[in-house]
């Protein structure tokens, strides 16, 4: 889906499944569009092959054993870094990371800012500490500020972006919102400004 709506925008997108079953899906949705590429691998704090859990909806594989789901099969698969594939094909405008409680070691994998990034959170006390410490790790790479959108929302839940140490300080029940999904993403951003409309 996003693949779809970024190449509609004009975009280059690189994404990143090493599910190759999905490949065709991709490529259905957005047509063989010279302006996508679609690399087979996960991602990660290093070089290397990983285990690959698959579950009973693709949407929640996971490279953690522990991670949601019904498991119907695992796999063997190559891993890449940020840095790396950013010497590769260049420094994206906007990284979106969806990688189901894997997020942390992509980040690690990343030693530039990117102007926009976005991950994936849940609500869990043992995943909340986890965004925590990817905000931590985001904010060694720039001035960040943030904001976050609720799985089932179209919209922000903040009227605007705030800096990140201060959203990382009240993350998530002193942001002023009553979060009622229990997960969305987090929004950081170099550059709040783009985000301001009228």
């Amino acid at each position: 889906q996003s693949a779809e709506t970024f190449i509609a925008l004009g975009a280059r997108v690189v994404a990143f499944e090493p599910q190759k079953d999905l490949h065709g899906e991709i490529r259905q949705v957005c047509g063989n569009h010279p302006r996508l590429t679609i690399e087979s691998c996960g991602m990660g704090s290093r070089e290397e092959t990983r285990r690959f859990y698959m579950t009973e909806y693709d949407q929640v594989a996971s490279l953690r054993e522990d991670w949601e789901g019904i498991r119907v099969g695992d796999s063997v698969i190559e891993i890449s870094t940020l840095d790396i594939q950013i010497k590769k094909h260049g420094l994206p405008d906007y990284c979106k990371i969806d990688v189901e409680g894997w997020e942390l070691e992509v980040m690690q994998g990343l030693s530039q800012a990117i102007r926009h990034i976005s991950f994936e959170y849940h609500l869990s006390e043992s995943e909340i500490q986890c965004a925590l410490s990817v905000l931590e790790r985001i904010g060694k790479l720039g001035s960040y500020h943030c904001n976050m959108k609720e799985a089932s929302s179209e919209s922000f839940a903040l009227p605007g972006f705030i800096p990140l140490e201060e959203f990382r300080e009240r993350f998530p029940h002193r942001l002023g919102v009553d979060p009622k999904d229990g997960y969305g993403d987090i929004f950081c951003t170099l550059d709040p400004t783009v985000f301001l409309i009228g």
